[in-house]
């Protein structure tokens, strides 16, 4: 699997055992979450729409062109 990696910003609070929080990246909207698995699953949520390095290297600067377009 190529590499991944970006910055996620957590804002965490915690009374006794709960936790509740945000987790925002920057990119998509920040997602909220409840818990530790819903902590988890908003990391893995993020994480899952991060582009890989080979993806961005080989991304084209411009979109193509539609069937038929272009001179």
């Amino acid at each position: 699997m190529p590499r991944r990696s970006c910055e996620i910003r957590l804002s965490v609070d915690v009374e006794d055992d709960d936790l509740a929080g945000v987790a925002d990246d920057g990119i998509v909207p920040p997602r909220s979450f409840h818990g530790w698995l819903g902590l988890l699953a908003t990391l893995d949520a993020l994480l899952a729409a991060v582009p890989s390095a080979a993806d961005v290297a080989g991304a084209p600067d411009e979109p193509p062109m539609p069937y038929g377009g272009g001179s």
